[in-house]
């Protein structure tokens, strides 16, 4: 998912046929970004009397996708979160943002936390701040400066995101929730050993018992620290991802001018 997040060149058709019982996939097709209502018509003619969609990744999912699943956020932290809460090894979850995508402090004070990071997450959002080139305090703020809303994340761009790669359910809808990532997270500290008191405090969780009670059974013995964060990334994403050259090179570069990698 991560993968194609990042592919914002291309322009995926999907056609599918409507039923009782959800939905069926019939095609999807990768085309370029160079002709797109060339494109999509044609592809429309090709499945007339059934529903076809477009979507394109949007700059902003991969790098959404990469904090929620490596750093264990919650949608409404990501969708709050301020590059002042960005270091090279950690993030602190300070806001979130509801359903009426209002910003406030975080309700609890569980959720009010540091959450360590990996080199390769740290590279992602560095790589994805050069890109922003300072445009406002958030990390992913929407086209007016504000809060990205729910609908845009899910029914524009994680939905269609999954469909266009057969990630689905029965019924034709896309399989995983936002909160699906964040339990992959989770899931992925325990996997790489992080202690029961370490993943309940970088979660957010009200105590370490809430996260025994539905995460123990994935519990082993192993990395601690910053380590199990670092070894889960290495494990999903591979080599470290390069910093840019903006990230070297001036101020768009994480707090205190840190590179990523180190």
């Amino acid at each position: 998912m991560l993968a194609a997040a990042a592919d914002t060149e291309a322009l995926f058709l999907i056609a599918r046929e409507r039923s009782g019982d959800g939905a069926r996939v019939v095609e999807v097709r990768r085309v370029s970004t160079e002709h797109p209502i060339r494109q999509a018509r044609a592809f429309r003619a090709r499945h007339s009397g059934v529903a076809v969609e477009t979507f394109r990744p949007t700059p902003w999912l991969r790098p959404f996708l990469a904090t929620m699943a490596l750093a264990g956020l919650r949608i409404g932290e990501a969708r709050g979160l301020s590059w002042a809460n960005v270091e090279p090894e950690h993030i602190q979850v300070r806001e979130g943002v509801d359903r009426y995508n209002v910003r406030n402090t975080v309700k609890t004070a569980a959720a009010l936390r540091s959450v360590p990071i990996g080199p390769q997450l740290a590279t992602i959002l560095a790589n994805w701040r050069a890109r922003m080139a300072g445009e406002g305090d958030l990390v992913f703020p929407s086209e007016t400066g504000t809060p990205i809303g729910y609908p845009n994340i899910v029914n524009r761009q994680l939905g269609p995101l999954q469909i266009a790669l057969g990630i689905i359910a029965a019924d034709g809808s896309p399989r995983w929730t936002a909160h699906s990532f964040r339990h992959f997270a989770v899931s992925l500290w325990i996997d790489e050993g992080a202690k029961i008191g370490q993943v309940s405090e970088w979660a957010g969780h009200e105590s370490p018992e809430f996260t025994q009670r539905v995460y123990g059974h994935l519990f082993k013995s192993g990395r601690t620290d910053r380590r199990a964060v670092t070894a889960g990334e290495l494990s999903v994403l591979g080599a470290v991802e390069p910093a840019t050259p903006t990230q070297h090179g001036n101020d768009n570069s994480l707090k205190n001018g840190a590179s990523a990698i180190a």
